[in-house]
């Protein structure tokens, strides 16, 4: 959902939600003093629809003091702020009240410079307690002279100028960053245009200006106090350590979790075991009864198709061989064949009629012909004999 972009002002605040591009809420309120300064902050974020649970908050011009050293002292980024901290009271003026400072060093050209801005620490107080009183996570709180480039039309190059309370502030910048910033007066330079967002509100687009560029990118100077960076500190490591605490009974309690449901998948596997044996042994005795049925019958059904062609067979035997052919054996396999074992007077005679048969195909003499005398018949000796044949499927 991005930031709540807010300004802070002399005696006035401005609020700005953004989604996609476009401003979805402006809302504005005033303050007298300090002690009123945390309620109207939290008084106004409250009003935000959707309000996102982070706020980047700048100063106005009027509460910022900026200042640009160049040549810059030869310190780097960590000494450059712990020097302006120090040297504050001979940088900027001041007041009854303590003043945090930040500052850069930054290259221009060949140059270095010290880019610093300073505060009053009771307003910054104030601004971390409101957006603490709303419930929000104060994200970032600088000079609106980091942000109002980004709140124009021409993208941040160059050089902007920005209507403000007392006069025009014009900035420079270089790679989007801002090295110096001015306060002239009104009309001395010409202003630059705002972004499109920012024009559809008439008026008030110049007064949001600053909060429009907060909701779009975070300042990079903080004025948080010391008091207010290590709050966030100490709220920060007390999240981690909630987060850690919950993150290891979570590793502790899913493992424990995870068994009792693999044991409570077993007992339950179990259970249904035992409720499907039965069943199952039903059925498969069902089905060993339903093979064993199914295998008589096909035993039957073969039996009543070979009973036919064996009826059948005797019947073609019967009317086909003469009286004088005595048949001793018959056997037919299961293969369609048949051997018939038999005495006649001429076994080529006898093989001569089995030929003629029409349930028979190919007969042929198996073996040798043997001699044999027939009581009653003289001293005249029948052949005996063995003939193989095939049998037709459809005598």
């Amino acid at each position: 959902m991005g930031a709540l972009g807010l300004s802070v002002g002399r005696g006035r605040l401005c609020a700005v939600r953004i989604r996609r591009g476009n401003v979805a809420w402006v809302g504005q309120a005033s303050w007298t003093d300090i002690a009123d300064l945390a309620e109207a902050v939290a008084r106004l974020a409250s009003e935000c629809p959707r309000c996102p649970r982070r706020v980047r908050a700048v100063l106005e011009r009027d509460l910022v003091q900026a200042r640009t050293i160049a040549p810059a002292p030869p310190l780097r980024n960590g000494a450059a702020q712990r020097y302006l901290a120090l040297a504050a009271f001979r940088l900027f003026r001041d007041g009854q009240e303590k003043l945090v400072t930040d500052g850069a060093v930054m290259r221009i050209g060949r140059d270095r410079v010290l880019y610093s801005a300073a505060a009053d620490e009771a307003v910054t107080d104030a601004i971390a307690r409101g957006c603490q009183q709303a419930g929000l996570l104060l994200e970032a709180l600088g000079p609106a002279t980091d942000v109002l480039p980004f709140a124009s039309g021409n993208g941040a190059t160059g050089a902007s100028a920005f209507l403000v309370s007392g006069g025009v502030e014009q900035v420079e910048y270089v790679a989007s960053r801002a090295w110096r910033s001015r306060l002239l007066p009104e009309g001395a330079a010409m202003l630059t245009p705002l972004a499109p967002a920012l024009s559809r509100l008439g008026d008030a687009g110049a007064r949001c200006a600053a909060a429009f560029g907060a909701a779009r990118r975070r300042p990079r100077l903080s004025l948080l106090s010391v008091r207010s960076r290590t709050a966030a500190i100490v709220s920060t490591r007390r999240r981690t350590w909630r987060l850690a605490v919950a993150a290891a009974v979570l590793w502790t309690v899913a493992p424990a979790i995870y068994i009792a449901r693999l044991h409570a998948a077993g007992a339950r596997a179990e259970r249904f075991d035992s409720d499907l044996h039965p069943r199952v042994a039903q059925a498969l005795r069902v089905r060993r009864d339903l093979a064993q049925t199914n295998s008589a019958l096909g035993a039957l059904d073969s039996a009543m198709r070979h009973r036919s062609r064996n009826l059948a067979l005797l019947a073609n035997l019967s009317t086909g061989l003469s009286d004088s052919v005595v048949v001793l054996a018959l056997e037919v396999s299961g293969d369609s064949l048949v051997q018939v074992s038999a005495l006649a007077p001429s076994a080529a005679r006898a093989v001569a009629e089995l030929e003629r048969l029409p349930a028979l195909r190919r007969p042929r003499i198996e073996g040798i012909v043997g001699r044999q005398a027939v009581p009653g018949n003289g001293s005249r000796d029948w052949d005996q004999f063995t003939v193989r044949a095939g049998i037709w499927s459809r005598p």
